[in-house]
């Protein structure tokens, strides 16, 4: 059982690199779907805009999959769309911002995906841009800041992963998310300090991991939270000290897997979490001394794994969980104490 929760945390991570890896599922030998049109060429762009179409049902394709493209420049021409199907912008070497798709308000269920834009320094033409049906992913953009002009972005059907960014600072352009359909992913972006920006994001339907972020120091911006349908891993953040900002998460409806976060002092953040649907895996914290920030925890419906955490010697705030007449399954090993289930109901070590 040990190896459980690196399992569930590298078999999500290698999925979501499948998706977003430049040279992925978008190999141009491959058949592409019928609804599908394809701007690889400025001239391409400028002649569909002249076209005046204002709604697409096809999934836009802006680029050339897996072959750098230096050809578009803007996409000025694409100025009358308010609707598309499905958005994929990758590839384009000379793309410096998405300036033209301000009148843009609704992607369906083909999701927006925008990768390898080495040019690429803005969000900013997404500003009218209110909801995706489907995924998104904001990947693999060498020198993109932050995430501004996609402050009207409300809802996401699908996923939502935004991953190996290395010069995002920050999530301020996503002030107006509430909801996200499927799983979430933050993860190795290399400078990227807090989640602030996130403050208004209340639901997510699927996973929340917050994954290999050398430069984190916060997760506060995640304050609104409420709901995580799926398993929430907070995994190898470097120098994150505090889970606060998780404070209004009352349910997991999956796992809840705190590992390997070396500066990670206590599990505080999690005073409002009140059930996890299966189990609870707190793994190879160097530093965490208690979990008093679990004494509200009172549903787990799967096991406890307390594995390898060298400072934890402080189990009390499992007593409420434990008091309830759980029996489920339950681990210590390799902690600075490893108390029975008898000696932590009676908070006696």
């Amino acid at each position: 059982m040990k190896n459980y929760k690196n399992r569930l945390v590298l078999s999500a991570l290698v999925s979501l690199a499948c998706l977003t890896a430049c040279s992925s599922s978008n190999n141009p030998t491959e058949p592409q779907p019928l609804d599908l049109t394809i701007l690889d060429t400025q001239a391409k762009i400028d002649a569909f805009g002249a076209q005046g179409d204002t709604v697409l049902t096809e999934r836009l394709v802006i680029g050339i999959a897996n072959q750098p493209n230096s050809s578009i420049t803007n996409l000025n021409a694409l100025s009358r769309l308010t609707s598309v199907k499905g958005l994929a912008i990758y590839d384009n070497d000379s793309l410096g911002d998405l300036s033209g798709l301000e009148n843009l308000t609704t992607i369906g269920v083909d999701g927006l995906m925008i990768e390898c834009n080495p040019s690429l320094t803005s969000m900013s033409g997404l500003i009218g841009l209110q909801s995706v049906g489907g995924n998104t992913i904001v990947g693999m953009n060498e020198i993109v800041a932050t995430l501004d002009g996609l402050n009207s972005l409300v809802t996401i059907g699908g996923d939502f992963t935004i991953t190996e960014n290395p010069r995002l600072i920050n999530m301020s352009g996503l002030i107006g998310l509430q909801s996200v359909g499927g799983n979430t992913v933050v993860g190795m972006n290399g400078i990227i300090a807090t989640l602030d920006g996130l403050n208004n994001l209340a639901t997510v339907g699927g996973d929340l991991i917050v994954d290999e972020n050398p430069a984190l120091t916060s997760i506060a911006g995640l304050i609104g939270l409420q709901s995580v349908g799926g398993n929430l891993a907070i995994s190898m953040n470097g120098i994150i000290e505090s889970l606060s900002g998780l404070d209004n998460l009352a349910s997991i409806g999956g796992n809840l897997a705190i590992d390997k976060n070396p500066r990670l002092l206590r599990v505080n953040g999690l005073l409002g979490l009140v059930s996890v649907g299966s189990t609870v895996v707190i793994t190879d914290n160097t530093l965490i001394a208690d979990l008093s920030g679990l004494s509200n925890l009172s549903s787990v419906g799967g096991g406890l794994l307390l594995l390898r955490n060298p400072a934890l010697n402080n189990f009390c705030g499992l007593k409420t969980l434990l008091l309830t007449g759980y029996n489920t399954g339950y681990a210590a090993v390799g902690n600075a104490l490893n108390p029975t289930i008898d000696e932590i109901k009676n908070c006696v070590f």
